[in-house]
């Protein structure tokens, strides 16, 4: 299985970007080539979420579903599950 990790510095409270970082309804407004962002599932106590993207790819639309496991504040993974 292909696996992925990318790392960025940011100079602000860790708690206050990983709240960013989980506002997947919110994605659209900072990332052009979203869409729309559907929330399937959200427990956001068991840091659990399932996030359905719709993406503009110029010619088409894109849909694919991501679900998110997070343990706060540090980590958020993730796997397609379609």
């Amino acid at each position: 299985m292909e696996s992925h990790s990318h790392t960025e510095v940011i100079r602000a409270p860790i708690d206050l970007c990983f709240d960013v970082l989980v506002d997947f309804a919110r994605y659209p407004e900072h990332f052009r080539m979203v869409r729309a962002a559907h929330i399937e599932q959200s427990d956001p106590a068991a840091g659990l979420w399932t996030v359905t993207y719709d993406l503009d790819a110029i010619l088409k639309t894109i849909q694919y579903t991501l679900a998110y496991r997070a343990q706060r504040p540090g980590r958020l993974t993730w796997k397609m599950t379609r």
